[in-house]
């Protein structure tokens, strides 16, 4: 990944915005997502969860998502903890693109 893309990416992530990655669905029916954002807690500067909608909520542009599961947050010291964390999942930084690019839900 160019340089300029890392850091779009970390400073998009510090102005509390979210990062996604559509994972294989954890249940039939959903769509899943890892899901990277900054955390309120100051002793972390950023938390991970996985999270999952009903595919009927997102093609009905349901405003409030009726059917959803979140795993519990992993949070996180510093953006390296989250490189190895995700390299831990079989995943890297550079394929998570802004929530907003995507058709994730929130």
């Amino acid at each position: 990944m160019d340089n300029k893309r890392k850091t779009k990416l970390i400073n998009y992530l510090h102005n509390n915005n979210l990062l996604v990655h559509e994972i294989v669905p954890l249940k039939k029916g959903y769509r899943s997502w890892f899901v990277i954002s900054q955390s309120e807690d100051p002793k972390y500067s950023f938390k991970i969860r996985k999270e999952s909608f009903s595919i009927e909520d997102i093609e009905n542009d349901y405003d409030v998502i009726g059917k959803h599961e979140f795993s519990d947050f992993v949070f996180l010291g510093n953006i390296d903890d989250v490189y190895i964390f995700l390299r831990n999942n079989g995943l890297v930084f550079e394929e998570f693109t802004e929530s907003w690019n995507t058709d994730y839900p929130l």
